[in-house]
């Protein structure tokens, strides 16, 4: 019976290292390559979105907060990687989405979201801020900040001038989140 013991102990810690190796390689071989042009994009961003003030952090992380590094990974991926068939991203993606907690910070990944937030005319957050209230970032409204990220969920379908009915119910989905997240 120790003997049994000990296989399965010895079987439970092989399938747990497995996994952590494996991410490691990755990591090392294809991750990292990236790393320097992730960082280029990191410090040419807008200021307003490198430097999320606080208000724009927190709603974020409470409306999007589980998604930010698949969405941060996602957009990476799709301006740095080279081209692949579908299946291949799908996977890259994931890897991504795993790596970049592991080498930026929590406010690192909300600059990318902001930076990579898509809006009518463009994408990133304090553009859009300027572009649809006319003031930069740090002096949104939460129901400012919700119209920006229901824009950003569907730019086209949200649009302000084009379907205001939609952004209203956009933008209340985006509160109710906010809302059942304090």
């Amino acid at each position: 019976m120790h003997r049994l013991m000990k296989l399965v102990a010895g079987l439970v810690g092989c399938m747990l290292a497995a996994p952590a190796l494996f991410l490691g390689f990755y990591d090392v071989r294809n991750f990292r390559p990236y790393l320097p042009a992730i960082r280029t994009i990191y410090a040419d961003m807008d200021e307003g979105d490198r430097n999320p003030p606080n208000n724009v952090q927190d709603f974020v992380l409470k409306v999007d907060g589980r998604i930010v590094g698949s969405l941060d990974a996602r957009d990476l991926l799709s301006e740095l990687g080279p081209r692949m068939n579908m299946g291949s991203w799908h996977y890259h993606s994931t890897m991504w989405r795993f790596l970049l907690p592991l080498h930026f910070t929590q406010k690192e990944r909300v600059a990318f979201y902001c930076h990579y937030l898509k809006y009518e005319s463009g994408s990133g957050l304090n553009e859009a801020s300027g572009f649809y209230f006319h003031k930069p970032s740090d002096q949104l409204t939460t129901d400012e900040l919700a119209a920006i990220v229901a824009i950003g969920r569907a730019p086209m379908r949200n649009s302000p001038f084009r379907h205001p009915e939609r952004l209203q119910y956009a933008k209340q989905r985006v509160l109710s989140q906010y809302a059942a997240a304090q």
